[in-house]
């Protein structure tokens, strides 16, 4: 997969997982970002997945350990935020009620969500030879 079809196919899961998290808390603030990033989609098709790159990948492994304690216990309200829309995919999600709310399946789905995103983001990185290839 080159570049350009790697973001188009984070962007279609990011897209698939936002919907997943607004049907199960329908949350109003998810279905306006949901429709930011159909439109930023169109505009540039890298910039989700750089932007997840930026503000999310510091939290790839507590994702892959699916560490609930550590989602539970973050105030993503105080971490960085990005400069489309003052909020990391996290924080959008509101990953820390979710998780308080929802029940082990939906939050296992969630968790399965994001680690395709991490390894879509893992494949983007190798392509622009930002990140070791590994044998």
């Amino acid at each position: 997969m080159n570049k350009n079809d790697i973001a188009k196919e984070f962007n279609n899961i990011t897209v698939q997982c936002l919907d997943f998290v607004y049907n199960e808390t329908k949350n109003k603030d998810i279905s306006f970002y949901r429709k930011i990033i159909s439109s930023l989609n169109k505009a540039d098709v890298s910039k989700i997945i750089e932007q997840f790159i930026i503000y999310c990948y510091e939290y790839k492994t507590y994702v892959l350990e699916k560490n609930i304690d550590f989602f539970i216990n973050t105030n993503f309200n105080n971490e960085k935020k990005d400069v489309l829309s003052n909020k990391c995919l996290l924080q959008i999600m509101n990953i820390k009620e979710l998780i308080k709310k929802a029940n082990n399946e939906s939050i296992d789905h969630v968790f399965q969500y994001l680690i395709v995103l991490f390894s879509l983001s893992d494949n983007y990185l190798k392509q622009s030879n930002l990140l070791k290839q590994t044998i």
